[in-house]
C-alpha cells in the first residue's frame, strides 16, 4: 500500500508498506513540501507523486531513485493516476490542467483542455482506453486515449465535483460540494444518489464487486452504502484501532453480540412455541364445540339411568322391608298364640291337642324366623347398594352440570384463543427479522474476529 503526504513548506514523502506485515518497504520522495498526490504503477514498479511544488516526480521503487522530474503544470497538482496497464500517467492541477504522460518515458502523450476549475480527480477505465476526470467546474468528462478527445461531459454535482471513480465494473461514483455521493453508469447516465454526507463529499469509490460505495466527506466520516438501492449500511473509521486492540473488541462485541442473538431466539422460539400451543388448544376446543352435544346427551341419560337405578332400588329396599316387617308382625302374633298354647297346656297336660298345636306352633315360627332371615340379608344388600347407587347419580349430575358450563364457557375461550394467536401471529415477523438481524450481527461479528486472528498469525509468520 502506498501512503504518501507531509507538512506543508517543509516535508514531503511517499511511503509503501507491505500490507500482510505492516512493514515499510521504502520510502522515496525528498519534497520540501506535502505531497498531494501520488500513485504506484501497477507493477509496482514506479511511484509518481505531484503537490503543490508543481513538479511531477516518478521514482523507481526497487531502489528510490529519481527516474523522471517534469516541469509542464502551472499549478498545485492535485491528482495523478497510473493507467491500468501502466503505460501511461495522467495528471491534473489546481488550474485546470490535465496532462497524460508515458509512464516510463515521461514524455507528454495528450494535453487534455476542457476543463475551466481545479481537476479533482482522475481515474482510469480498466481497459485503459478511457480516461475520468473530475473538477471544481462540476463536470465529470471522459477522454479517449486514441485521439486525445473528450468524449463525453456531464454536470456532476452543483458547486463543483470534488471527485470521480471508475469501478471495476465500468460503473463511476462521485462526489461533490453538494454533499452528495452519486452512482453513474460507464456512459455518464445517472443510476441513483445516496444519502447526503454531514459536509462536502470528497472522495468516493466502488468496492471490488461494486456491491458498496465508500465514501468520505470534509468531517472525516467514512460512510458505506449499498450500491444496489442505495441503503446506508453503516461507518467506518478513519482511524482504526490496532489489530491486537481490535481483536479483543471484536471479542467484546462477539459476547455482546451473543446475549443479545440469544436473546432474540429466545423471543422467537417462545412466540412460535405459545403460538403453536394456543393454536392446538383452539383446534381442541373447536373439536369440543362440536362434540360437546353429543357427550352432553351421553351424560344426561348416564344421569337418566343412574336415577332410575336408584329409584328401582329404593322401590325394593322398600318392598323387602316390608316383607320384613310382615315377618316381624307373624313372629309376634305367633309368640303370643304359643305363650297361650304352653299356658294352656299347663293347666290341661292330658289334653294332648294343646301340646300338639304349641309344637306346630314353634315349627311355623321357626320357618317365619328363616324367611325373615333371609328377607333381612336382602335388605342389608340392597341397603348397601343404595349409596352406591346415589353416588353414581350425584355423580353423572356433577359431570353434566360441569360439562355444561364448560360448553357454555367454550365460545368466550375460542375468542380468546383466536385473539391471542392474531396477536402472536401479528408479533412473530418482527421477532423473527430481529433474531434474524441478531444472527447476522453475531455472524458478522465472529467472522470479522475470525479473519482478525487470521490475519494476525499471517503478519506474526510473515516477520523475519
Amino acid at each position: 500500500i502506498l501512503v504518501a503526504g507531509g507538512r506543508g513548506s517543509s516535508l514531503g514523502r511517499a511511503v509503501i508498506y507491505n500490507v500482510a506485515t505492516g512493514e515499510r518497504v521504502t520510502t522515496v520522495g525528498a519534497d520540501s513540501d506535502t505531497i498531494l498526490a501520488a500513485d504506484i504503477s501497477p507493477d509496482q514498479s514506479l511511484v509518481a507523486i505531484g503537490g503543490p511544488g508543481k513538479m511531477l516526480r516518478i521514482y523507481t521503487t526497487s531502489d528510490g531513485k529519481l527516474l523522471h522530474e517534469i516541469k509542464k503544470h502551472t499549478d498545485w497538482i492535485t491528482s495523478l493516476e497510473f493507467s491500468p496497464d501502466g503505460v501511461l500517467l495522467a495528471t491534473g492541477d489546481r488550474s485546470s490542467g490535465l496532462v497524460v504522460w508515458e509512464a516510463f518515458t515521461g514524455r507528454e502523450y495528450f494535453n487534455l483542455r476542457g476543463h475551466t476549475a481545479a481537476v479533482t480527480e482522475v481515474s482510469w477505465r480498466q481497459d485503459s482506453n478511457i480516461l475520468l476526470s473530475s473538477s471544481e467546474d462540476g463536470t465529470i468528462r471522459q477522454w479517449e486515449m486514441e485521439n486525445g478527445t473528450q468524449a463525453r461531459s456531464w454536470a456532476g454535482h452543483g458547486g463543483g465535483t470534488l471527485g470521480a471513480r471508475y469501478g471495476m465494473d465500468g460503473r463511476i461514483v462521485s462526489a461533490g460540494r453538494d454533499k452528495l455521493v452519486k452512482l453513474w453508469d460507464g456512459n455518464g447516465a445517472a443510476q441513483r444518489s445516496f444519502e447526503a454526507m454531514p459536509d462536502l463529499a470528497l472522495r468516493a469509490t466502488l468496492t471490488h464487486d461494486g456491491t458498496r460505495v465508500v465514501a468520505g466527506d470534509w468531517t472525516g466520516q467514512v460512510a458505506v452504502f449499498a450500491s444496489a438501492d442505495g441503503k446506508r449500511l453503516g461507518e467506518l473509521s478513519a482511524n482504526p484501532p490496532g489489530l491486537s486492540e481490535r481483536i479483543d473488541l471484536l471479542a467484546k462485541a462477539v459476547a455482546s453480540r451473543q446475549v443479545t442473538a440469544d436473546t432474540a431466539a429466545k423471543a422467537e422460539k417462545a412466540t412460535r412455541d405459545a403460538l403453536a400451543a394456543s393454536t392446538a388448544e383452539l383446534a381442541a376446543s373447536q373439536k369440543q364445540q362440536q362434540d360437546f352435544p353429543a357427550l352432553i346427551k351421553q351424560s344426561q341419560d348416564l344421569v337418566a339411568k343412574s336415577k332410575a337405578d336408584a329409584d328401582m332400588l329404593a322401590a325394593q329396599l322398600s318392598a323387602q322391608q316390608s316383607q320384613v316387617a310382615s315377618r316381624d308382625l307373624v313372629l309376634r302374633e305367633m309368640s303370643q298364640s304359643l305363650l297361650k298354647f304352653q299356658d294352656a297346656a299347663k293347666k290341661a297336660p292330658a289334653d294332648a291337642g294343646l301340646a300338639q298345636a304349641a309344637q306346630l306352633t314353634n315349627v311355623y315360627i321357626a320357618n317365619i324366623s328363616k324367611e325373615r332371615q333371609a328377607h333381612a340379608a336382602t335388605v342389608a344388600e340392597t341397603t348397601a347398594k343404595v349409596p352406591v347407587a346415589q353416588k353414581a347419580m350425584t355423580d353423572a349430575q356433577v359431570r353434566g352440570t360441569q360439562m355444561t358450563q364448560a360448553m357454555a364457557a367454550l365460545p368466550k375461550r375460542v375468542e380468546a384463543l383466536q385473539a391471542n394467536i392474531k396477536a402472536l401471529t401479528a408479533r412473530l415477523p418482527a421477532e423473527a427479522a430481529a433474531n434474524q438481524q441478531a444472527q447476522a450481527l453475531l455472524k458478522q461479528a465472529i467472522d470479522s474476529l475470525s479473519r482478525a486472528k487470521s490475519f494476525q498469525v499471517s503478519a506474526s509468520a510473515a516477520k523475519p
